[in-house]
């Protein structure tokens, strides 16, 4: 048996407290086997009674260190690479692996990494765009999974994390994805049953935090995903 590396899950939520109030339970319960594990929970100056929920109902696990709670102020847009980028800092995890406030984790999924980065380090894991179009036809949601991205501590900082010029929607996961592959990481693709699940939800809510620039950018790159995906559907359907 593999001995248990520390994995942290690094949560960013700005104005998700609707959707954290459903997967926190979730991923707790379903990595409840896996002892050596922690929830980074970065509390991105939320406004929603974030803070207050967490400590009310969560105060067991931040006492004896599952949820790692911590909050950033005066931060009145979210600047999604920067948030990431302190979830990770505070996090104390030899691997980590970053999970969107809307995600769910599969049952074994903390087993699964921490058997891939036992036989070898040197390497992130990701979801394939394959596997996540296999789950957009059987399941419809698609969006949103691509950036579970887990890695280890010392290559995430020796890549300097996420750009933080890339403050858009979008391109963050596949930037660090292309940048670990070129220092000579080995990818290891998430398998179908790995995947969990997410939330489905508007568009309008993954970048209603921005600051008006960069919601107008990614407003931009979301609806032209949106129509290439509407025209892809209809050739399947014409293909079939």
């Amino acid at each position: 048996m593999e001995k248990q590396q520390k994995i942290s899950f690094c949560i960013t939520c700005k104005g998700r407290l609707h959707h954290l109030q459903q997967t926190l339970p979730l991923n707790l319960r379903n990595a409840a086997s896996y002892l050596n594990a922690e929830f980074v929970v970065l509390d991105y100056d939320s406004k929603d009674g974030l803070e207050q929920w967490i400590k009310n109902h969560f105060q067991d696990e931040i006492t004896n260190g599952r949820i790692r709670y911590a909050k950033i102020e005066n931060k009145p847009h979210f600047h999604m690479t920067h948030a990431k980028n302190l979830a990770h800092r505070v996090a104390t995890g030899e691997i980590l692996c970053n999970l969107d406030a809307d995600n769910v984790i599969a049952s074994g999924f903390a087993e699964w990494i921490n058997k891939q980065f036992s036989a070898n380090s040197d390497i992130y894991t990701r979801p394939h765009r394959k596997t996540l179009l296999r789950r957009k036809i059987f399941h419809g949601d698609q969006r949103g999974l691509g950036g579970r991205i887990a890695i280890h501590r010392d290559h995430f900082f020796n890549l300097r994390g996420y750009d933080e010029a890339r403050d858009g929607y979008g391109d963050d996961d596949g930037n660090l994805d292309a940048r670990a592959h070129l220092s000579g990481l080995t990818r290891v693709n998430v398998p179908y049953e790995m995947l969990g699940s997410v939330i489905l939800h508007s568009d309008e809510e993954r970048v209603k935090n921005m600051d008006p620039k960069t919601h107008e950018k990614s407003w931009g790159f979301l609806r032209f995903k949106a129509s290439l995906a509407g025209k892809l559907d209809r050739f399947r359907q014409y293909r079939w």
